[in-house]
């Protein structure tokens, strides 16, 4: 990349690819997705000190705690405006609405640490919100975030830089999943619509398995030496997934 210097931290319970991305020249910044764990926002802010970095923004590529759980922190530490996808905005205040119709939270589910099939709880209190296993032990424990200042749509522009971002409303995962595309280095930030040789979980609320291969098929359009800096796991290629990755 010429015009980003970008460093990649994995935070959280699951882990989550933050990625912080710096216009070169100007210092200015942006944060995508920060979904620390309980004060681990530290980390992030540890790095974007060292690099120098102006953050302008902090965007959501879907409103998961483990996606956004470090918004309050950065914001307070930066000032940054916090983007999200229009769908997904309550998502921020409220990460459970609509649980209770998701088939994560109905069927049982083979328990990570005891083994046992469970169904998993959710736990809420005034700044957390936390998932936990049937035999007891938290999977996942997240602040809440702050609202939008900001909320997003298809084709909108995110600039920052001298740089600018489309936003690809790539839904499916949740109702308001958005991907990152910078045409100029043929580049996408794609949450967890597309991962390496899979796709997000579609059995959550708000998801739709119609909607993530609509969503996968556009992607999939995207010129092939574009490089996917997905939400979780590893980088790869739009030539590589069409090739190896069975849901494109």
């Amino acid at each position: 990349m010429t015009d980003i210097k970008m460093k990649c931290l994995q935070v959280g319970y699951l882990p989550t690819n933050c990625y912080i991305l710096v216009g070169k020249e100007s210092r200015e910044a942006l944060v995508v997705d920060p979904g620390t764990k309980v004060g681990e926002a530290n980390r992030v802010i540890h790095a974007i000190d060292e690099l120098g970095a102006n953050v302008k923004f902090i965007v959501n590529t879907h409103g998961h705690p483990d996606h956004t759980s470090g918004n309050r922190a950065i914001k307070e530490h930066t000032g940054a405006k916090i983007l999200i996808h229009a769908n997904d905005a309550p998502l921020l205040i409220e990460p459970w609405r609509g649980a209770e119709e998701s088939e994560a939270f109905i069927k049982p589910h083979r328990c990570p640490v005891c083994g046992r099939e469970e169904i998993v709880k959710l736990d809420v209190d005034a700044d957390k919100v936390r998932t936990i296993s049937g035999c007891g032990v938290v999977i996942l424990e997240a602040e809440l975030s702050p609202p939008a200042d900001r909320t997003l749509r298809d084709k909108d522009w995110i600039k920052f830089g001298g740089i600018e971002l489309e936003v690809l409303h790539t839904p499916g995962h949740t109702r308001g999943g958005i991907s990152l595309y910078y045409e100029k280095e043929h580049l996408v930030f794609s949450g967890d619509t597309l991962l390496e040789g899979s796709w997000g979980r579609i059995d959550l609320a708000g998801s739709s398995e119609e909607e993530m291969i609509n969503s996968l098929r556009r992607l999939g359009k995207l010129p092939g030496q574009t490089v996917v800096y997905p939400g979780h796991g590893r980088q790869t290629t739009i030539n590589k997934e069409k090739k190896v990755n069975p849901y494109m």
